[in-house]
Order: structure tokens, then C-alpha cells, then sequence
């Protein structure tokens, strides 16, 4: 059995991750692709214990970033594994579809995603009133938690930032359409204004952090909003 779970809410896949392994009565092993060389993906594969009559093993984020040579030669030995040990591909985030006809089109896959609305208020950050932006700001929070938003919002302008500053070429690895559109969502802002705000929020994180500030995270992005 092979599984890929994988998608931009990695804690949700996490999450799921977690839920299959409770259920299964086996020896689990989990290697993380970046630290992990071929030899010790076959050891683990193919030692067995005396205790556990099946075997799960877990690569996390193997199909991340570049395949090199090495990360290629691990692929094609699991793919290729007849019987004996259950599969399962964690990823941290939405493996690009190219990857997935490549290597895995034929197993099973969860996917798991941030709604949609999510996207729809960051892509608001500067195109609309700030009053507004904050009536979009409420209507998320009966979706997903305030914590989930700020991370996004800090994940956002340090890409505003950033293209800003390199251009669009400066931002590979990132797809040239994703890098594009921040570039022009980061028009609606002078460069100072960029960083000048990303200090305001990184103040926030501070203040929940060391829980300094009598206004809830609500309440601060409430006023970070407002004051755009």
C-alpha cells in the first residue's frame, strides 16, 4: 500500500498522517528525505522485527524542491518495493502536479487545502479599503482561527518584501505566475511601507508571544488592517 498526503494546510495532513498510524498495529519508521541517504531507506525497508509482523515506513517531503540524483535512486527503490511495507509520502505542502503524473499518479492521495476565502482576503491586502479589508477579516475568522491568518498575513509580506526588493527572477524557486502576482499586489505599497508594516507585525507576534498586550491577535490585526 502506498499513500501520499499532502496540500498548504500541513496541519490538517499532519493530522491525518497521525490518525492512519494510530490505527495501524505495525512497526512505523519515519525518515525525513533531507537527512536520509539511500542506503539507510534500504536498511530500513528491509529490517524487520520479531515483534511486528508488518512495517510502515513514512518519508517526509521526498518530493520537495529539486529531485536530485540521489532523491531519484530513493523513488524509484519505494516505488518499486513488491510487498512487506506500507508506504506513506508526507509532504509540508501541495506537491506540483508535474511530480505527482510523474511519481505517484497512480496511488492513492490526500489533499488537504486552506479555503479558498483564505486567499481571497490576502489577495485584498491593498486592492481594497481598509474598512472593507476588515469586514473580510471577520468573515474569515467564522471559517479559520485568527493564529492561521496572522501566520498567512506574515508568510505574505515577507514575499511582498522580497519581490519588491529582487524582482520576479529574484524569487526562483517560486513559479514565475505565483511571483508574478505578488509583484503586483506589492505595487500598492512603497517598499518602506512594506517593511515599516511587516515591523508592526512582527510587534504583534511579540506582544501575543509574551502575552504583553491587553487586545487579543483579533483585536491587533483589527487595528493593523484599519491602519494600512
Amino acid at each position: 500500500m502506498m499513500i501520499l498526503i499532502h496540500g498548504e494546510d500541513s496541519s490538517l495532513s499532519r493530522k491525518k498522517l497521525l490518525e492512519e498510524l494510530a490505527e495501524k498495529d505495525a512497526e512505523i519508521v519515519k525518515l525525513e528525505a533531507v537527512k536520509t541517504t539511500k542506503e539507510e531507506v534500504v536498511l530500513a525497508c528491509e529490517a524487520r522485527s520479531m515483534l511486528s509482523p508488518e512495517k510502515i515506513l513514512v518519508m517526509e517531503n521526498l518530493f520537495k524542491g529539486i529531485i536530485s540524483k540521489e532523491k531519484n535512486e530513493i523513488i524509484s527503490y519505494l516505488l518499486n518495493i513488491k510487498d512487506g511495507i506500507n508506504l506513506y509520502f508526507w509532504e509540508d505542502r501541495e506537491l506540483e502536479k508535474v511530480k505527482i503524473n510523474k511519481y505517484l499518479s497512480k496511488i492513492k492521495a490526500y489533499k488537504f487545502q486552506y479555503p479558498a476565502s483564505l486567499f481571497n482576503f490576502l489577495d485584498a491586502i491593498g486592492a481594497i479599503n481598509p474598512s472593507l479589508l476588515v469586514v473580510k477579516f471577520h468573515e474569515l475568522l467564522q471559517q479559520i482561527d485568527a493564529e492561521l491568518i496572522f501566520y498567512m498575513m506574515m508568510r505574505l509580506w515577507r514575499n511582498l518584501i522580497t519581490v519588491k526588493d529582487v524582482g520576479v527572477k529574484g524569487m526562483e524557486p517560486m513559479p514565475v505566475w505565483q511571483a508574478g502576482k505578488f509583484a503586483r499586489q506589492a505595487n500598492y505599497f512603497p517598499l518602506m511601507n512594506l517593511i515599516s508594516n511587516y515591523r508592526r507585525l512582527l510587534a504583534i507576534d511579540s506582544k501575543i508571544k509574551t502575552s504583553s498586550s491587553p487586545y487579543t491577535l483579533k483585536q491587533l490585526l483589527d487595528i493593523f488592517l484599519l491602519n494600512l
